[in-house]
């Protein structure tokens, strides 16, 4: 699948290739008119809290955060394993 568009920080024309459902290239392509804009994907990673624990209360122990915060995070993988 190739995929055309601007690069976001240049505005140049871009071939963006995906192969088994990766980015497997990104090569310099021919100006059209109307091409849209390709960046990266914005993810927030901020977690406001999970499982019945406020990440953000006042009384928050490291405590509270391992008996009952990440092994909640654990279970559904938002947090590395080890």
């Amino acid at each position: 699948m190739q995929i055309l568009g601007r690069h976001f920080e240049t505005g140049r024309p871009i071939a963006l290739s995906i192969r088994d459902g990766r980015i497997a290239s990104i090569e310099h392509s021919q100006e059209r008119p109307g091409l849209p804009f390709i960046a990266p994907g914005l993810f927030d990673i901020q977690i406001n809290g999970y499982g019945g624990v406020w990440f953000s209360d006042e009384n928050l122990t490291v405590e509270l955060v391992a008996k009952q915060g990440a092994p909640r995070l654990h279970a559904i993988e938002v947090v590395a394993r080890e």
